[in-house]
């Protein structure tokens, strides 16, 4: 546990070869701590002094093939963040990711960072910020300015990178994977790509065929997830205290109501040709999340089929409402099966077949 009395060691023991102030050292004890960063190497990846654009720290997680860039600050109050939040919006994402040479006299550790960017690209899966503090995380999640501020961020993120950045494989095999309704498999990712059967299934010749934009449109729900699920949870902390468990669920069913749109053209045209994530997109992500899919999973849960499964281990696949089935097979190939997708709630028996609004990503028929 990181204390006083070691960031006093870690200062008096560097300060003479790093430099900066008492602060700084709370960010490589951290990185030594949680992310067993050595010695040697957390000294290049911690920002000590100023001039760091709001970069603090930073480390490559070569197994989850994250990128994770920190702000650390050795305070319990949150409203801390403000500034270098501010600060890393308004003119550290360019530094780091657009211009990386133009100011000479930056933190080292923005020299590093890009190193590792380049180095490891081929790499990198994602990239993560995360702001490490001393008090409560559920209140800075609670912060309605610090929330304003991530959102800015993250559109800043994908701003920066929309001209450069390429679509994940992984995430991309996920978005079949949950459009054809295989929930359970996105927990098996190494069979996909071992397996020559399941490979050649998820990626199919029809493929070809998928309409670009909605597949763009499907992709992008995963940079909300988060933000969704945490307006769900607080519509009822108790009832929906799994959803966290159940971002794949959650995923699935936002793109179907995605799919299923009555507006599904102009969606497409809107917000399927590129990776940024307006304000606009996520209120209406929202909307499908809190009005339609919460009250689906609301019933799912009430039966128990959820809770068992996630007690089991189990990834959240399918449920019964009513003695009716809740059936996932199709996905983005077929044409518009279910004009009204989600007024099935009150249906004594169910069966929802994921036969949605394109003829694409190659479904057989």
């Amino acid at each position: 546990m990181i204390n006083d009395r070691k960031i006093d060691q870690a200062f008096s023991d560097l300060r003479g070869t790093c430099g900066g102030v008492r602060e700084d050292y709370f960010g490589l004890l951290y990185l030594e701590e949680e992310h067993d960063v050595p010695r040697e190497k957390s000294v290049n990846q911690v920002a000590f002094g100023g001039n760091d654009y709001g970069v603090d720290g930073f480390h490559f997680d070569k197994a989850r093939r994250n990128l994770y860039i920190f702000q650390f600050k050795y305070t319990t109050s949150h409203a801390q963040f403000k500034g270098s939040l501010q600060r890393l919006i308004d003119d550290g994402m360019q530094q780091i990711f657009v211009s990386p040479n133009k100011d000479d006299k930056k933190n080292q550790i923005l020299l590093q960072l890009r190193s590792c960017l380049v180095d490891n690209r081929a790499l990198i899966d994602q990239i993560c910020f995360r702001f490490v503090f001393t008090g409560d995380p559920e209140e800075a999640e609670r912060s309605k300015v610090l929330e304003k501020l991530r959102e800015d961020l993250e559109n800043k993120r994908y701003g920066v990178l929309e001209e450069s950045r390429a679509i994940q494989m992984l995430k991309l095999t996920q978005v079949f994977l949950l459009t054809d309704g295989n929930i359970s498999r996105v927990s098996e990712m190494r069979r996909v790509f071992e397996d020559d059967r399941v490979y050649d299934h998820v990626f199919r010749q029809s493929r070809l065929k998928a309409d670009s934009r909605l597949i763009l449109l499907c992709y992008k729900v995963q940079y909300r997830l988060r933000k969704i699920a945490n307006e769900i949870e607080q519509k009822g902390q108790n009832k929906y205290s799994f959803i966290h468990r159940s971002r794949y669920l959650l995923w699935a069913l936002i793109c179907q109501g995605l799919l299923n749109h009555d507006e599904l053209e102009e969606l497409a045209e809107d917000y399927g040709r590129s990776l940024a994530v307006p304000a606009e997109f996520t209120d209406l992500l929202s909307r499908i999340a809190t009005t339609r899919v919460r009250l689906l999973l609301a019933a799912l849960w009430m039966t128990g089929n959820i809770e068992t499964r996630l007690r089991k281990g189990i990834s959240v696949f399918s449920g019964r409402i009513g003695g009716g089935d809740i059936v996932c097979q199709s996905s983005l190939e077929r044409k518009r099966f279910l004009p009204d997708f989600f007024i099935f709630f009150c249906s004594s028996r169910i069966s929802v077949n994921w036969r949605t609004a394109l003829e694409s990503v190659g479904q057989p028929a």
